[in-house]
Parts: structure tokens; sequence; C-alpha cells
């Protein structure tokens, strides 16, 4: 998924990787959603993130299976066309870097939950 990375800081020890990174999810913008993540190293394998998402007036998910089992009724199908709503997501992160390079680069394991 392609990303815009901006560093935020760099480690005292190793000026070559970032000790904070900021990042866009690019490709979601295609489905109307805006994603950001905040990512701060802890420890040289470990980090903290924080993700926001965003998508504004979306339709209603599988609007079309809920069209075809309700849709002869003339209210249902209304609402089921006009309904539309914002929704926002709020993702906390613990991730475990497994690879040769330190946080916040590579192969990593990672612990989250998902608010909405």
């Amino acid at each position: 998924m392609p990303s815009i990375l901006s560093n935020a800081q760099k480690t005292k020890s190793n000026d070559k990787e970032p000790k904070s990174v900021f990042k866009m999810n690019l490709s979601s913008i295609a489905l109307n959603h805006y994603s950001f993540q905040y990512e701060y190293v802890i420890k040289a394998r470990q980090s903290v993130c924080l993700g926001f998402g965003f998508s504004p007036n979306v339709s209603l998910p599988f609007k079309n299976t809920l069209s075809d089992a309700f849709g002869d009724n003339e209210d249902a199908a209304r609402a089921i066309e006009t309904t539309k709503f914002s929704k926002v997501t709020i993702t906390p992160e613990y991730r475990f870097y497994m690879g040769r390079h330190n946080a916040p680069q590579g192969f990593y394991l990672g612990l989250f939950a998902r608010l909405f």
C-alpha cells in the first residue's frame, strides 16, 4: 500500500533510522477513506503506533445485498439508497520487529485494537 513517509526525529545512536514516523495511506483515498499513522520507536526492535482513519459520507455496507432482500418495500429501498454515514477509526498498536533492521524498518509482528 503506497504511503507518504515523513521522519520527525532521528535516533541519537544511529542517524540513519528515524525515532518517529508519520504515514499517510495514499491508496485508501480512492475508496474515500483518509488514513494516517504515527509510529514512535521505544526500543531498538519495538515501537508503538497510533492510527487514525476517516471516511465521510459512506453508503451502507452490502448495499446491493440489502436491496435484493428488501428492495420490494419502497420505504426500505429509499432508506437503503439514501443512508449515508461518516466513519472514524482509531487504531493503537504495539510492534515487535523481527528482521535484521531495527524499528521502524522491516518485518514486524503487531498487536492492535481498532476502535470505531
